[in-house]
């Protein structure tokens, strides 16, 4: 692990607002709308918006600030959760929702510090298949 000395704020607001503009850039091809009648996109749009422009605010605020902090950068777990995530992307549509998320929670449960199997092979399985049971039954949404 690496000291760095850096402002945290400043860094997660930044990847926020990073996070968002690519959100956004994903469903540029939704259909708006109207207030009267909302498009599919209408949601998802004004909620990207919303977060970058929030996201914005707090790094200005974290600018101006200057509070800098020595924090702790695990680079090799950094790298880790993204290739996990990525795995996650390239499998789901050949394994399936259940599989991958299920996959995915362990592997991010147990890189994040759980320290047994138990309890991550359970959180996994609730979160995976009541997920699913959320969206196919509950909400009658279409998963991959």
């Amino acid at each position: 692990m690496k000291k760095v000395r850096a402002n945290a704020n400043l860094i997660f607001s930044a990847c926020i607002f990073l996070i968002s503009l690519i959100y956004l850039f994903d469903g540029k091809d939704l259909v708006l709308g109207t207030m009267k009648r909302p498009g599919v996109g209408f949601l998802p749009i004004v909620s990207g918006v919303l977060l970058a422009v929030l996201s914005l605010f707090e790094i200005v605020k974290a600018l101006l600030s200057k509070k800098d902090a020595e924090i702790n950068i695990d680079w090799k777990k950094i790298a880790t959760f993204f290739a996990g995530v990525i795995a996650d992307m390239l499998l789901l549509k050949p394994l399936g929702y259940i599989i991958t998320t299920f996959a995915l929670l362990v592997f991010l449960t147990k890189l994040f510090g759980a320290k047994s199997w138990v309890k991550p092979l359970i959180f996994s399985a609730v979160m995976s298949l009541g997920s699913y049971y959320l969206f196919i039954v509950a909400l009658q949404v279409q998963l991959p």
